[in-house]
């Protein structure tokens, strides 16, 4: 029995979704709008997030938001939280003109080192953040515990001098293992969507256009994630909008028209334009084509379909 197959649209059908649809026309251009984070494929790779995180919070770097997001992030992830060490307000104000940020350090995400004037002499003390970054994983039993006791030894000498505070940055609330959840405070990805809009909104004057657009870019990126972008939002619902609208057109479409690299390949080695049951020779073989799509091609050697009783076989039992 040949597969059920979508039914064929009219000309009309055809024209009203794709001639002068503001729908039509508003999700073509989004999806073709040129983001290199996305085409990349890095959108969901929690060491490329990373080496953006450690770019952004370093006031060394070449982004000119200077000590900005470093400040903004450490504040938001510490405000609110009671059993931190370190106090939002007096990190907000703090002198950060001596900062040291490390990637992938001894396996820590996000290392920062903050030294303060007169740090390690009494009070105050010099700071330093593990930032551990999940954006898919979870993390592994002990794991937030090593780093803090990797960060701590590493120190040596200074270790007396620092301040140790833990950081655990999600993109799905995941909280902290109990054993260390009181030297860890949680920050949120949509957090991060919030400073890095207010911050980009603020400097905008100052930022040269390349790193307009990166940022841009990559607050596209984690809108997406974090549902935050009001554009993506809105494009969700117009798709299901227009699909309900034009949903023979576009079922048609997925059927006979959507392609792959497998079925592209199957098509070339079975040929395009095949109908149901047509026979086909590769190799001095003989088969019977039944159809290719995005996953998979189906066909019976010739043998089989004779033994079977040819396009009129039927099986007992079988008939519903």
């Amino acid at each position: 029995m040949s597969p059920s197959k979508a039914s064929a649209p009219s000309k009309a059908e055809i024209e009203n979704l794709f001639i002068n649809n503001d729908d039509f026309e508003s999700i073509t251009a989004h999806l073709n709008r040129f983001n290199p984070i996305r085409v990349m494929r890095m959108e969901q790779m929690e060491i490329r997030h990373s080496a953006i995180l450690a770019w952004l919070l370093d006031p060394n770097e070449n982004h000119g938001l200077a000590d900005g997001f470093l400040r903004a992030f450490l504040a938001e992830a510490l405000k609110g939280e009671a059993g931190a060490k370190l106090d939002a307000l007096e990190l907000y104000q703090a002198d950060f003109t001596d900062v040291e940020v490390r990637r992938e350090w001894k396996n820590i995400d996000i290392f920062v080192m903050l030294s303060l004037p007169g740090g390690g002499h009494g009070s105050p003390k010099n700071w330093a953040f593990v930032i551990e970054n999940k954006v898919h994983s979870a993390q592994r039993k002990g794991q937030l515990k090593d780093y803090l006791s990797v960060a701590e030894n590493a120190l040596g000498d200074e270790r007396e001098s620092f301040v140790v505070q833990g950081v655990f940055l999600t993109l799905h609330e995941e909280e902290p293992d109990e054993a260390v959840a009181s030297r860890y405070v949680c920050i949120g990805y949509d957090h991060v969507y919030d400073v890095l809009t207010s911050l980009l909104e603020v400097k905008r004057s100052q930022l040269g256009q390349s790193v307009q657009h990166f940022l841009e870019h990559y607050l596209e990126v984690i809108g997406v994630m974090t549902d935050k972008n009001d554009e993506q939002t809105k494009l969700e619902e117009t798709a299901k909008r227009l699909y309900r609208e034009h949903k023979k057109v576009l079922d048609f479409i997925m059927e006979h028209g959507a392609g792959s690299d497998f079925s592209i390949a199957a098509e070339d080695v079975f040929g395009a334009g095949l109908k149901y049951l047509d026979p086909i020779e590769i190799d001095g073989a003989n088969f019977r084509f039944n159809h290719i799509d995005q996953k998979m091609v189906s066909f019976l050697p010739e043998s089989w379909y004779n033994a079977f009783g040819q396009d009129g076989y039927s099986w007992l039992g079988c008939e519903n």
